[in-house]
């Protein structure tokens, strides 16, 4: 049997493992597409999980660049489980650790 999930505000710290973005993610004025990326890495109590996370034009910028230098990133949001996954809703300002 599954243990039950709370929902609670989390600083989740991983590497950038997919990219979304059904128009051109560089157009910061555009915020009709939600532009998504994927963290896999870990939480306060949880390990070694995927979560998914819709972020702001300029956010979602940092992220593309992390993504191609292999940084690690932190990103602190209301942590949820859902029916397929995990999921980091209300994101707080996405930081970029540099790489070493």
């Amino acid at each position: 049997m599954r243990r039950s999930y709370i929902s609670k505000v989390r600083t989740i710290t991983g590497q950038v493992t997919s990219l979304k973005s059904e128009h051109n993610p560089a157009d910061l004025l555009d915020f009709s597409s939600p532009r998504e990326i994927v963290i896999e890495g870990n939480s306060d109590e949880l390990t070694s999980i995927k979560v998914k996370v819709v972020l702001s034009p300029t956010d979602y910028i940092l992220a593309v660049e992390a993504h191609k230098s292999g940084s690690l990133v932190s990103i602190t949001g209301l942590l949820e489980r859902r029916q397929r996954g995990w999921s980091l809703s209300d994101p707080s300002v996405l930081s970029v650790r540099p790489s070493t």
